[in-house]
């Protein structure tokens, strides 16, 4: 979480990156890490509350095997909706 909390203030210093929602995605390697994860962001109230506020999801590597599609579309989604700087 701490590694969030930095990219998102390195965001949010630079005025060109101001405008870029990150989506925050923690890829665990089964079911079991991914509630753990879950458990302790729910424990935590820092990371609880920046976990409400910004795009952020928890997977187990099977549920992204098993939805592959889905979660394409949603990174998909999110990298349509983010600035270019070309």
């Amino acid at each position: 979480m701490n590694h969030f909390q930095a990219l998102d203030d390195t965001l949010k210093s630079n005025p060109r990156f101001e405008s870029i929602e990150p989506l925050y995605i923690i890829v665990a390697k089964d079911e079991n890490q991914a509630k753990s994860y879950i458990r302790r962001i729910s424990d935590h109230g820092k990371w609880k509350n920046y976990s409400e506020i910004h795009r952020f999801t928890i997977f187990s590597i099977d549920e992204v095997k098993q939805k592959i599609d889905e979660y394409i579309e949603l990174i998909s989604e999110q990298l349509n909706r983010t600035p270019r700087f070309d």
